[in-house]
């Protein structure tokens, strides 16, 4: 019997707020994606492109994708809200409708892009019309994409009536892309699959550009039936060497598959080592609750399973890549579990994990209702406790009182012969910060000289008026890249605000020995409306204390045009309107440069 699986949707509030340890929350404005064959029974395969917009206006949406059988989609999600976007044809998947299995690369333009003006999570639900076999996987946003992964695949017998599958994105023109040891070059949006019924997890994915990686099953094994199993990976940078092992309801142990990408990994579980591993390695265990480490990074994934007669055999297989400890989030979570088509019409049974410090145990609120501590466990010889109960179905939140408290969250669900679960809080660290179809940001040395230097780092041009340190990157992203961007230097503080005349003359000219007349006209600044219709304010909470709007400027459209430029025209420097601000889309794709500003040294 094929399973299949429920989808739970997981949204974060837009509080992006950096971690101290430079990660931020996994919603952004900009995606691509694939999605591997999931033919199991012939019945058609349903996939969806889920956009969980929680912020409060509006945002616009676009999907393309090279294949010519596709159809380029724009709508509109409404504030908090959840949209299921159909992609089709069916035809779009890759290697469809079945794959090859000799283990060669296959290219095709069969990837598909997302882009938003406001930050949203996105998640891809791939679901068999016999309601028989589906997964859901989070899509990684592109400022996160790496150029380095290892695959994750079905590592049970009994593979061979499916394939493992490994599938690359490209997000960027001329990408050269190794799978194992075959090499090819793509351009943005192409894809490159392999399939075999051999086992492929550990397998060495590498790019010289940035790019996304899909990998797993189409009919995968654990405990069970078999199951669609897909995930989106993790870079390597992204890795981590701690993490809460926590059986899924109603088990007492779980399996879990851990590859690592470092020769001499020891791995170990509740203190006790379960395995060394070469780069490549990997290793499919099982245990009760407990602490993951590792003295190297690795990626951990847990893996579904029937639940036995405790939960009346409900449940399948499917992957849920955890986040490492270090990159739990205090950002708030709104989710809503979702299930299409019931099996044999047999109900689904949600639940929620969420995982924190002690500290936490106190200070987290479900449903605007504060978790008592005493409904939490303890992951034992650890500092680590876990809230985890069954849920309905309807939209939850999950938000902490106290700043410091860090706090991942995971959404899972079993069907009959079927499950299905993700993290839905966590973050990450930038590292495709251009997120374009461009290299990432490169610093550009200004003459503007700085005085005295030794104020700010190299390639910084240091303002005594402020005591600030000013950089421009020229690189064209949207809005929300360029201000994560800046947060994650050293000792950031956003997108520059601008206080005075002073500051804005000395921007300007900056930019404008900086800048080429290739560049655009304009160049993104902190200031911004996002939270209230035309209340203007600056990205490093700074005092909205000084303005030098352009004629008709701000435009007061709601929703349409809520983030600031400053106008720097390097192609025109007698351009009267140089110095003045504009307001734009906040996803503006054609702005090429960017202004930060640090504390001097």
């Amino acid at each position: 019997m094929i399973a299949r699986t429920v989808a739970a949707i997981c949204l974060l509030w837009l509080t992006n707020v950096v971690q101290a340890n430079g990660n931020v929350p996994t919603v952004a404005n900009d995606f691509v994606f694939t999605i591997f064959n999931a033919e199991a029974d012939g019945s058609g395969v349903l996939m969806y492109a889920i956009v969980s917009n929680n912020n409060n206006g509006s945002t616009r949406v676009t999907v393309t994708s090279p294949y010519t059988s596709f159809s380029t989609i724009h709508v509109t999600v409404a504030p908090f809200s959840v949209l299921k976007i159909p992609i089709t044809p069916m035809s779009i998947e890759d290697q469809y409708p079945a794959g090859n299995g000799n283990g060669q690369i296959v290219v095709e333009n069969k990837g598909i892009r997302l882009v938003s003006d406001l930050p949203v999570a996105l998640y891809t639900h791939v679901e068999i019309y016999s309601g028989a076999s589906a997964d859901t996987f989070l899509v990684i946003p592109a400022v996160h994409l790496g150029t380095t992964y290892r695959a994750v695949t079905s590592s049970f017998p009994g593979i061979s009536v499916s394939m493992n599958m490994i599938a690359v994105v490209a997000y960027q023109n001329n990408t050269q892309i190794t799978i194992g040891s075959q090499t090819v070059t793509l351009n943005a949006l192409q894809v490159a699959t392999v399939a075999s019924p051999s086992y492929l997890s550990g397998t060495l994915i590498t790019g010289n550009k940035p790019f996304g990686a899909i990998s797993g099953n189409t009919c995968g094994m654990s405990v069970g039936a078999c199951d669609y199993e897909a995930v989106m990976l993790l870079p390597v940078g992204a890795w981590g060497m701690q993490f809460a092992a926590v059986p899924l309801m109603f088990l007492t142990t779980n399996y879990y598959q851990v590859v690592t990408n470092t020769d001499n990994t020891v791995v170990s579980a509740g203190g006790q080592q379960i395995a060394t591993l070469n780069a490549g390695e990997y290793r499919r265990f099982q245990t009760g609750a407990t602490i993951i480490t590792s003295n190297n990074p690795i990626q951990l994934v847990q893996i579904g399973q029937n639940a036995g007669d405790a939960d009346n055999d409900l449940g399948d297989p499917f992957f849920l890549p955890l986040p490492s400890i270090d990159k739990m989030s205090n950002s708030s979570v709104l989710f809503q579990p979702t299930g299409f088509i019931e099996h044999d019409h047999v109900h689904f049974d949600f639940f929620i994990r969420i995982v924190t410090n002690l500290a936490g145990t106190e200070t987290i609120q479900l449903d605007g209702q504060t978790i008592s501590a005493l409904q939490f466990k303890h992951v034992p010889n650890s500092a680590i406790y876990y809230y985890e109960q069954a849920a309905i179905n309807t939209t939850h939140t999950v938000k902490t009182t106290s700043p410091d408290t860090q706090f991942s969250v995971i959404s899972y669900s079993y069907g009959q012969y079927e499950g299905c679960g993700f993290a839905c809080a966590f973050s990450l660290p930038i590292e495709n910060p251009a997120a374009t179809t461009t290299p990432p940001p490169t610093t550009v040395a200004t003459t503007v000289p700085t005085t005295p230097s030794t104020r700010c780092p190299a390639n910084w041009s240091y303002l005594s008026a402020t005591n600030s340190c000013y950089q421009i990157f020229r690189q064209q992203v949207i809005w929300y890249v360029a201000d994560e961007y800046c947060l994650s230097l050293n000792n950031g503080r956003h997108l520059t605000s601008v206080h005075s005349q002073a500051e804005n003359d000395f921007i300007v000219n900056l930019a404008q020995r900086t800048l080429t007349i290739v560049d655009s006209q304009y160049t993104w600044i902190g200031v911004n409306d996002i939270a209230n219709f035309n209340q203007f304010k600056w990205s490093d909470s700074t005092p909205y204390d000084f303005q030098n709007w352009g004629a008709g400027e701000p435009v007061q459209q709601q929703g349409a045009e809520n983030c600031g430029v400053l106008t720097v025209s390097p192609q025109c420097s007698d351009d009267p309107a140089v110095g003045k601000w504009k307001d734009l889309p906040c996803g503006a794709t054609n702005i090429t440069s960017f202004v930060c500003k640090i504390p001097s040294l």
